[in-house]
């Protein structure tokens, strides 16, 4: 997809996350994918949500960008898991 286009798609879904965001009221949140960072803060502020958030290279390419996924986001889940853990089943 042409950069421009996908710009376009990004921009345009802001509305549509910005609605999930409200409705589900997450926790925590994470942006898996950097050039997407922008989109995600402008639907959190649209939808008046505030918590922990990250903003995280895709994991998949480069062992650099997978040690740094897990490097960042581990720590954040496990500090999660302390403050409401699961339920046992």
């Amino acid at each position: 997809m042409p950069r421009d286009a996908r710009q376009y798609a990004c921009r345009s879904g802001e509305i549509r996350l910005a609605r999930m965001i409200r409705r589900l009221n997450p926790k925590i949140m994470v942006a898996i994918v950097k050039s997407i960072g922008v989109n995600v803060r402008r639907a959190q502020d649209g939808a008046g949500w505030s918590g922990p958030y990250l903003e995280l290279p895709y994991p998949g390419r480069w062992h650099r960008q997978r040690i740094e996924f897990e490097r960042r986001l581990v720590p954040l889940l496990r500090e999660m898991l302390v403050r409401s853990p699961i339920p046992p089943k």
